[in-house]
């Protein structure tokens, strides 16, 4: 049988906040595009971008603690 993998409570809040800041992000991006144009947009978002990533890639860091607890631990119900 394969290992099966549960969402827990404190990983299921990190994946709630990379949601809600891929919404930020489209949004953003939609908001520059409608208000700059493609090319304008693309400068603009550009800017901020590796900013933007950062912020992602904390959020990522966090949840790989949670997901990395778990591993190795020979469970055949893994909570991450």
């Amino acid at each position: 049988m394969a290992k099966q993998y549960k969402v827990g409570e404190n990983s299921r809040k990190f994946l709630d906040a990379l949601d809600v800041f891929a919404q930020f992000r489209n949004a953003f991006i939609t908001a520059l595009t409608e208000t700059y144009g493609d090319d304008m947009a693309d400068n603009f978002y550009s800017e901020y971008a590796e900013k933007l990533d950062d912020v992602e890639r904390i959020i990522m860091d966090y949840l790989r603690v949670l997901f990395l607890e778990e591993m190795g631990t020979g469970k055949e119900i893994i909570t991450i």
